[in-house]
């Protein structure tokens, strides 16, 4: 019985801890290499760590590793509800564009401005990504348009 009781208290400190950290919001934007705003670019939050001390968490299982949003026309994004006692590495991904990693601590409370350079066309057809979208039964979607973000 005191073995239940002890798992018990442990559990509820543990969550109480995890409760008492403060939620923060990031904001930032994502431009081109001439400053013009990427609209519908995706900034993921895809790995986070503890800024003091250390956690036996792995990088990408933090409750907050998953979280993503899609920049407007402005280039702006905003992650919400983040733990304020966290670091967090994003990926910021956009088509024609060459993905970038970046690390920021979002209690810091300014805004982060990402720079993505474009990529080159793909002119070699042994690079491109070919396929065909069915259904269950394998039968061709009607829908034949499609685009990056999904269907037209």
């Amino acid at each position: 019985m005191w073995k239940w009781i002890g798992t018990a208290a442990a559990y509820l400190i543990v969550s109480v801890v995890a409760a008492a950290a403060e939620a923060v919001t990031l904001t930032g934007k994502v431009t081109d290499a001439n400053g013009k705003p990427i609209e519908h670019a995706t900034v993921l939050v895809y790995r986070a760590g503890v800024k003091n001390g250390y956690s036996t968490l792995c990088p990408t299982c933090y409750a907050d590793c998953g979280k993503r949003s899609l920049t407007d026309a402005a280039g702006i994004y905003t992650l919400t509800k983040l733990n304020s006692e966290l670091w967090f590495e994003l990926v910021i991904v956009r088509d024609g564009y060459k993905p970038i990693i970046t690390k920021v601590d979002p209690s810091n409370g300014h805004q982060i401005t990402a720079i993505l350079n474009g990529r080159s066309k793909v002119d070699d057809p042994r690079r491109l990504v070919r396929g065909r979208v069915v259904d269950a039964g394998g039968h061709a979607f009607a829908r034949r348009c499609r685009t990056a973000q999904g269907f037209c």
